[in-house]
């Protein structure tokens, strides 16, 4: 696992629960998990594209803006062609709530149903 001084120049997002789990995104998608001053990865395969799925098979393309709610779900904001937000549960699956492709206008969003944010 990394130390927190040789990993600073690669992290791009960060977030803290309720519980006092400290996460953040890398520059090589993934979400570490910091646990006595080091990184150990918790999500994400390295993929670079949006995967669906359990925590060590998701795939993410730039991973911003992470943020807790009070029953520890984590969203995110995956940066795929202007941002796709993501969800990953207690449970440590990972969807997408927001998809926006290449394709897609910055007006239109494609929203999965999937309950509230």
């Amino acid at each position: 696992p990394q130390t927190i001084a040789s990993a600073a120049t690669n992290i791009t997002a960060v977030a803290a629960s309720t519980q006092g789990e400290i996460l953040v995104g890398t520059t090589g998608r993934k979400i570490e998990r910091l646990v006595g001053g080091a990184f150990q990865p918790v999500y994400g395969s390295g993929t670079f594209r949006s995967i669906d799925g359990p925590g060590s098979v998701a795939g993410f393309y730039e991973l911003r803006w992470f943020v807790f709610d009070r029953i520890g779900n984590l969203y995110l904001v995956d940066r795929n062609f202007g941002g796709d937000v993501r969800k990953i549960s207690p449970a440590g699956f990972v969807s997408t709530l927001v998809a926006r492709t290449a394709a897609t206008p910055s007006s239109e969003r494609s929203v999965r149903a999937e309950g509230s944010i």
